[in-house]
């Protein structure tokens, strides 16, 4: 029988490599019950393995789940952050086609701006060629009277 066990196990160590030391003049009955006991103290040792390997396996699992839900969120930081790209050259490009529409409206009330100064003058020296027909036609009756 072989067993290394360190630290704080060094009792079932010293328990286990009893049996190596036995006097060649031990009974069969006391090599039995050592047997016994280091087959009692095998048991309870394959016993907290498996328990350790439980513990093991779940903390594995665990981890597992941690590192699939990191990724996830990694995974939807990198969606939002591409669709937040896609938004922002979106709002963007719809600004830049107001501010083009906005420019093309400045231009047209600059135009009829001007346009409305232009008839204003020509309505002017109408009404003002207008009036001055109309006061020598009142000026030539006058005379004629």
């Amino acid at each position: 029988l072989s067993l290394e066990v360190s630290g704080s196990d060094a009792k079932i160590d010293s328990q286990v490599a009893a049996p190596r030391r036995l006097k060649r003049t031990a009974s069969k009955e006391d090599i039995a019950i050592q047997l016994e006991d280091a087959n009692q103290l095998i048991l309870k040792l394959q016993a907290e393995l498996q328990e350790q390997q439980l513990k093991c396996g779940q903390l594995q699992a665990a981890s597992e789940a941690y590192q699939r839900a990191e990724s996830e969120s990694h995974t939807q930081m990198d969606r939002l952050q591409k669709l937040l790209e896609e938004q922002r050259a979106d709002a963007d490009s719809r600004a830049s086609q107001l501010l083009g529409r906005n420019r093309e409206l400045l231009s047209q009330v600059h135009e009829l701006q001007e346009a409305a100064r232009s008839d204003k003058c020509a309505l002017e020296g109408r009404a003002g060629a207008a009036v001055q027909r109309e006061v020598e036609a009142l000026a030539a009756r006058d005379t004629a009277l």
